[in-house]
C-alpha cells in the first residue's frame, strides 16, 4: 500500500459534534524569569479574540498589557487578572510585557497585519 493511501485510509471524517468535543484550548507555559518564574497563557476562543482586538481596539496605548492582562493563566486555564489591574499591570516592565504579549498573540495565531500585533509593534516602538 502506498504512502498516500495509507494516509487516506487513517483519515477520520470529523462531525460537528466531534469538533465541538475536542477541548482544543490547552493552556500553554510560559517562564517569565523577571518576575521569578513560570506563567501559562490561554488558547483564546475565537469569540474571546474577538473580545481582545475590541479591547485593544485602534488605539496602541497600553496594548501590551492589554493582551497580557487577558490571555495569562493558571494551568487550568482561568484568568490571572481581572480587568480592573489594567493600572498595575501597566506598571509593570515594557520589556517583559512586550516579549509576553507578542508570546500571547503568537501561541494564538495572531499576527503580521492583525490590529492586536500591530498595536503591540506600535507601543514598543514608542515606548
Amino acid at each position: 500500500m502506498s504512502k498516500a493511501a495509507e494516509v487516506e485510509e487513517k483519515t477520520v471524517t470529523l462531525t460537528a459534534d466531534s469538533i465541538l468535543a475536542v477541548e482544543d484550548l490547552k493552556p500553554v507555559p510560559h517562564n517569565i524569569p523577571e518576575w521569578g518564574g513560570q506563567v501559562f497563557i490561554r488558547q483564546l476562543s475565537a469569540a474571546e479574540g474577538l473580545e481582545l482586538a475590541e479591547l485593544i481596539g485602534d488605539k496602541p496605548k497600553g496594548s501590551n498589557a492589554k493582551v497580557v492582562l487577558f490571555c495569562l493563566c493558571d494551568a487550568s486555564g482561568k484568568r490571572l487578572f481581572h480587568d480592573h489591574q489594567m493600572k498595575a499591570m501597566q506598571s509593570k516592565s515594557m520589556k517583559v510585557l512586550n516579549r509576553t504579549a507578542n508570546e500571547c498573540l503568537k501561541v494564538n495565531g495572531i499576527g503580521g497585519d492583525d490590529k492586536a500585533q500591530k498595536a503591540i509593534d506600535a507601543e514598543a516602538k514608542n515606548g
